[in-house]
């Protein structure tokens, strides 16, 4: 079976080996302009100090042993005061967890938080120019999607509000996307990317959990352009049923195995919150 998208070039061939150095290096320079944009975009976040949230994760990573502070933040619904005002309105663990972790290491020291999370931003805007250029085969449009990406004001208080940090599920999501795209877009499907892709979804929703929202994304993508002359076939869904496996025990925990109403259901009805959090 052919490749479902033709490589960079009007006829899909490989670029010469006797062509320019300029001309090798011209598809990353769109890349290097996206990353340029997003430091000017974010520049000034750096500077930022502590906001709301901010305060609430470092306050209770100070106060409280890594034990009882893991044990809360892994803990939908958790009862702990330090951490309940957060906790009861989004279960985020590893985004908790990872405060417990950097609060020794950084302490108040505002500017290092901003720059892991413009880390993450720059991770988000390489894996956004990666994704594109495998979904559509051009390294035009995938220069295009990054520039976007990086200098769309969204992105500041990603950096601006160290809180932030929940957006580490961002290129998790990205990255599960692009694995599962290029596990399944032969004939016979790589099932080892599958299951790094719902390992890596499974990473991004305890970071935050709107980045479910990549997975419609990826049904559609198969089943409505690479695999739509073949919806009848068992073999176009089965790439899902680790998504599915993932969703099931995600749901387990997060109800404390259905006992309880799922946390934050609101963004699940997709309630008037939501679509901002999709970002």
């Amino acid at each position: 079976m052919t490749e479902p998208f033709p490589r960079a070039g009007s006829d899909g061939a490989e670029p010469s080996a006797l062509a320019p150095r300029w001309a090798q290096a011209l598809p990353v320079l769109p890349l290097l302009v996206a990353l340029a944009a997003a430091v000017v975009a974010a520049w000034p976040a750096l500077r930022s100090p502590l906001y709301a949230d901010d305060y609430i994760y470092l306050a209770a990573a100070r106060n409280l042993s890594f034990a009882d502070y893991a044990r809360a933040a892994l803990t939908p619904w958790s009862d702990e005061p330090l951490l309940a005002p957060a906790t009861q309105d989004f279960w985020r663990p590893l985004s908790y967890l990872a405060f417990g972790l950097l609060e020794p290491l950084f302490g108040s020291r505002t500017t290092a938080y901003h720059l892991l999370v413009l880390g993450i931003h720059f991770s988000s805007v390489v894996l956004v120019w990666l994704l594109t250029k495998q979904l559509a085969g051009r390294w035009e449009a995938a220069g295009i999607a990054a520039v976007l990406f990086a200098a769309h004001p969204a992105a500041f208080e990603g950096v601006a509000w160290i809180s932030s940090l929940s957006n580490a599920g961002l290129p998790l999501m990205l990255g599960a996307w692009l694995v599962f795209a290029r596990a399944t877009v032969r004939e016979h499907v790589r099932w080892r990317g599958v299951v790094l892709s719902a390992v890596l979804l499974a990473l991004a929703l305890g970071f935050r959990e709107s980045t479910a929202a990549v997975v419609p994304a990826i049904v559609f993508w198969r089943c409505a352009w690479w695999r739509r002359g073949r919806l009848g076939e068992w073999s176009t869904f089965a790439p899902f049923v680790p998504f599915a496996v993932v969703f099931a025990v995600y749901g387990l925990l997060l109800t404390h195995f259905l006992a309880q109403a799922p946390v934050n259901s609101e963004t699940w009805e997709l309630g008037r919150h939501a679509p901002g959090h999709f970002w």
